[in-house]
């Protein structure tokens, strides 16, 4: 096969793939509030909580406290009777430091809003709350890419203390 040839085929490749990211990326947008952990108005002693156990996450991260303070928080409803959760992620919204890897997953941590406690620690690129509900808690899916022609999609379900894995699946984009 000819050096044009093979290279045609490559650059064509290319633009598949990123006509696949573009799609996702509109389909399943990044939600990003504009607030971060530091900024966020919650108890002070609900702050320090989700401090502590993000060092503890990311112990060995060079200046993580400086870190923590940049990732995007959002608050999401975790119960139909309107207990809500903070959602942090591991992504800079200020084009910071993030802990993303190659692929764009990221670390995800739902902690509960009013005590601080963590009831969700994954990996990914988005977190959805469903509708269904297991001891009065929505149930949680997380998706991570692997590579840009498939991924995994996680379900959680709450136990009545946090989220379990209740559901892996494995996604293939091209079919």
């Amino acid at each position: 096969m000819s050096f044009r040839r093979t290279t045609d085929r490559r650059v064509r490749a290319g633009f598949v793939c990123l006509a696949l990211w573009g799609y996702c990326t509109a389909l399943y947008p990044i939600p990003a509030s504009g607030e971060t952990l530091d900024e966020a108005k919650l108890a002070k002693a609900t702050k320090e909580r989700i401090y502590q156990q993000l060092d503890k996450d990311l112990e060995g991260t060079d200046s993580a406290r400086l870190v923590e303070q940049g990732f995007d928080l959002k608050l999401i409803q975790l119960a139909p009777d309107g207990r809500k959760g903070v959602r942090i992620d591991g992504r800079n919204q200020d084009g910071g430091v993030s802990v993303c890897g190659a692929t764009g997953n990221c670390p995800i941590w739902v902690f509960d809003s009013e005590t601080g406690d963590l009831l969700l620690s994954a990996i990914g690129w988005k977190l959805r709350v469903e509708t269904t509900v297991h001891h009065g808690r929505y149930d949680i899916v997380t998706r991570q890419n692997m590579s840009a022609m498939s991924g995994i999609r996680d379900r959680y379900r709450f136990d009545g203390h946090v989220y379990k894995i209740w559901e892996e699946t494995d996604k293939n984009y091209m079919r």
